[in-house]
């Protein structure tokens, strides 16, 4: 049973959380002989020279201790901003596309004298009363790692997207700490207490969506069933939902082709409404739209996902378009070889389709040499890599190189002809399209959302029908039939920006966040909404170019 007096509350924006909540598990501690990570012990404050303002808070929590910094804010520490950056994962442990996007966002906010601190989720474990914060200094930044487990039952639902660990984690983080604002990466794992504890102590927020998490319970909007999802629904999101438990999913898969006609039956009968928490869903619904709608700017790094969410009812004069820079500063230089080189780089898992470029490429009949290699973790899906290993077994020119470092991945591009993206979710802005172009690496994707903004057919790349293997080995063919359209296409390159243009536009951000905090009358931001100038201009050579291929 569970025994909610024992754990921490949800964040109710109705009330104030009880210090009582916490203080069974947590004592805070005043010290002056804690060193701020980065300092030598020369630099260690002397109890002597302790004030308020130097103090560095310590919070033991069970068996484990965490330590929470509140820096000096004087003159030889003098800071630009104090920025609270939330995410739900973070390198080293996690080190997908949205991780490494706060990662880097962190890192150069530092370097451009910000003071900066992240909090998030390191582990979900299976015991429910397992809750602790472990705390890292990385790169001069303070990183609190959140473990905890969900409740078993009914209760797991709400802890999914308001996590009563998570607000008390991050509640202590920045009572102590008080940032200036907080950043938020996508939702996922952190939840709306994020917003909420942000609006209680009156702190400025931005949101960056990264994905489709303020709208689906499963983060890319595809179902249970595989199924690409047009968006929310109360009943649609149960059954989704509910196939996550044995008690439906087996039953449900047991009916074959009669499982859509029973579960419209069901729709519209409400016999299991109650049990499947069609109302839960329905207030998750709510809620996060409406926790969405309170924040002060919200980033989009595509037109796409932008006008999803603004579809879905977000506010749209909170969003603005600020595509993801790209870390190169220095290009590697391309390696030559004798044959086409194919190249996949990405989460090996099922709704990436990687079996969709297996499938295409093992129908190939083209003499002209070619190799295709994929990088990447499947960690999760070992079995599905497995399955994809046994069907290329007797292909020799097919490689699995497995998961390299995101720094490794320069020298990869640089001997790599083509990129392949075969997503089955929507994407929305994928890094690896970016960082190929920025390359000169033409890439095939699939004619969904973001990738189809980023890839232009035939004019720097070229698009598949996503899940539908025939048309990508069509394009496949292409390639090998006239290699000179790589050269072509690296001519036309989508003109990505360096990530300290990013890191500038988005501190310009920052500022109009602070300026619009609690103002409702403040102008729509001066920024960019359809992405940079020169992304503009670049849709222009395109349409120019059709227009004179047609005339």
């Amino acid at each position: 049973m569970d025994c909610w007096q024992d754990r921490p509350r949800h964040h109710d924006s109705a009330s104030t959380r009880p210090s009582g909540s916490i203080a069974g598990r947590w004592l805070v501690l005043w010290s002056c002989n804690s060193r701020y990570p980065g300092e030598s012990d020369d630099e260690s404050l002397s109890a002597s020279e302790c004030k308020m303002d130097k103090i560095h808070w310590k919070v033991c929590a069970s068996r484990h201790t965490t330590v929470f910094s509140a820096r000096s804010s004087s003159e030889g520490c003098k800071r630009e901003m104090r920025v609270l950056i939330a995410v739900h994962g973070y390198p080293p442990t996690h080190s997908s596309g949205a991780e490494l996007r706060a990662e880097r966002t962190a890192k150069h906010l530092h370097a451009r004298g910000n003071d900066v601190i992240v909090v998030c989720v390191e582990k979900i474990t299976p015991n429910p009363n397992e809750w602790m914060v472990d705390e890292q200094a990385q790169q001069g930044i303070l990183v609190h790692r959140i473990i905890f487990g969900y409740s078993q039952g009914d209760a797991q639902l709400r802890e999914r997207y308001d996590n009563p660990y998570v607000n008390a984690a991050l509640e202590q983080v920045i009572s102590v700490w008080k940032p200036d604002l907080i950043h938020m990466f996508s939702g996922y794992l952190m939840g709306i207490g994020v917003v909420a504890s942000a609006r209680a102590h009156s702190i400025p927020t931005v949101v960056s969506l990264t994905d489709y998490w303020w709208l689906c319970h499963r983060i890319n909007l595809v179902t249970s069933t595989g199924r690409r999802c047009g968006g929310p629904t109360p009943f649609g999101c149960a059954q989704c939902y509910s196939m996550m438990s044995r008690r439906y999913k087996y039953p449900s898969n047991a009916l074959g082709p009669v499982r859509d006609a029973v579960w419209s039956l069901v729709e519209h009968s409400h016999l299991l409404d109650h049990h499947l928490h069609v109302d839960e869903h329905a207030r998750r619904e709510e809620l996060l739209l409406e926790t969405l709608n309170q924040v002060d700017v919200i980033v989009s790094p595509s037109r796409f996902l932008a006008q999803v969410h603004e579809l879905h009812g977000v506010d749209a004069a909170r969003i603005c378009v600020l595509r993801q820079g790209v870390d190169l500063d220095s290009f590697p230089l391309r390696k030559q070889a004798n044959s086409i080189r194919f190249a996949y780089f990405g989460q090996i898992k099922h709704h990436k389709g990687v079996h969709t470029i297996i499938d295409a490429w093992l129908t190939l009949k083209s003499d002209r040499a070619r190799t295709l290699s994929i990088y990447g973790d499947a960690t999760g899906e070992e079995a599905y890599l497995e399955r994809l290993q046994r069907k290329t077994e007797h292909a020799d020119n097919v490689f699995w190189r497995g998961k390299i470092p995101h720094v490794g991945i320069w020298s990869r591009l640089a001997e790599t002809d083509v990129a392949i993206v075969s997503s089955r979710w929507v994407e929305n802005s994928p890094n690896v399209i970016l960082e190929a172009q920025a390359m000169g690496v033409p890439v095939i994707g699939t004619d969904l959302g973001g990738v189809a903004e980023l890839v232009q057919d035939e004019w720097n790349g070229l698009l598949f029908e996503p899940d539908d293997a025939t048309s990508l080995a069509s394009q496949f063919g292409r390639i090998l039939d006239h290699p000179e359209l790589i050269g072509a296409f690296r001519r036309q390159s989508f003109p990505t920006s360096h990530v300290l243009e990013e890191i500038t536009q988005l501190e310009t951000l920052y500022q109009l966040a602070v300026k619009r905090h609690g103002n409702a009358n403040t102008d729509r931001y001066q920024v960019p909404l359809h992405g940079s100038q020169r992304e503009i201009e670049w849709l222009q050579d395109m349409a120019n170019f059709e227009t004179e291929k047609h005339s």
